[in-house]
């Protein structure tokens, strides 16, 4: 973070007054002196487009997230903590709710910075999260490298007959995982008739989710032409799925369920 600087106000003035002008983003770049990828997040960040933008609400969420915004005050975050611990609400569930109640301006990402922290002291609120809390990646980092599918097929290669709905034997597959390191359901949705299976598997291995999967439509196996998988490394296992079931097998994008 040495050489990281901060867009100004009269950058974002120069960054909105250019977008309108429907200058390219590289245009942007050069004239206010950043990288063209920080002028990208920026107006991703804002949650704009180049229409939409506005350097004056722009800076003012800056702002906000540098400086006391990432602080709640106790009485707010006794309220997070009483959705977060009590009723099991994700970080992302709580910040919409409580903006569009009235009830206070919190972020996600504060949520679980404050969960980051009060693990590090020995606290136990992260466990109340859906996933396990890991450490913070920061952009820029890279691709993950913890492993990747092998023969991946992704949504664009599916046959062009399964968007239509047309016909029985394209499934769609998700996992509903509880507790990290537990059990997890697996649900199967047949796109046509909207038939659904759930299978109860006794934990995320792909080995055992195959099983649970293969047990689960073997009375339909004869009306299983596709199927599209949610993009978890549960269904690594995927050739084998398909082989036995003889169908053809796909992968949702990532963040595109």
């Amino acid at each position: 973070m040495k050489h990281y600087k901060r867009l100004t106000r009269e950058q974002r003035y120069t960054i909105e007054s250019l977008s309108r002008q429907q200058s390219s983003q590289e245009s942007i770049a050069r004239t206010v002196g950043m990288p063209s990828s920080s002028v990208g997040r920026e107006l991703q960040r804002a949650g704009m487009n180049r229409d939409t933008y506005c350097h004056l609400t722009a800076h003012k969420d800056a702002a906000w997230r540098a400086g006391a915004g990432q602080r709640m005050a106790p009485e707010l975050w006794q309220a997070v903590e009483t959705k977060l611990c009590a009723e099991q609400w994700r970080p992302e569930q709580i910040s919409g709710t409580f903006h569009k109640a009235g009830l206070g301006e919190v972020r996600h990402e504060t949520i679980y910075q404050h969960l980051y922290r009060d693990k590090k002291a020995g606290g136990k609120r992260h466990l109340h999260l859906r996933h396990r809390c890991k450490s913070y990646r920061k952009r820029g980092l890279g691709r993950e490298r913890r492993g990747r599918i092998k023969d991946q097929l992704m949504i664009d290669q599916r046959p062009a007959v399964v968007a239509q709905r047309s016909r029985l034997g394209d499934w769609e597959m998700a996992t509903v995982i509880g507790h990290p390191g537990g059990s997890v359901l697996v649900t199967m949705v047949e796109r046509k008739s909207r038939y659904p299976l759930i299978a109860w598997v006794a934990s995320q291995e792909s080995a055992a989710l195959t099983q649970g999967l293969l047990y689960a439509l073997r009375p339909c196996r004869d009306k299983v032409a596709t199927m599209t998988f949610a993009n978890g490394k549960e269904f690594a296992r995927h050739a084998h799925l398909a082989e036995q079931l003889e169908a053809k097998a796909d992968f949702a994008h990532p963040y595109h369920s």
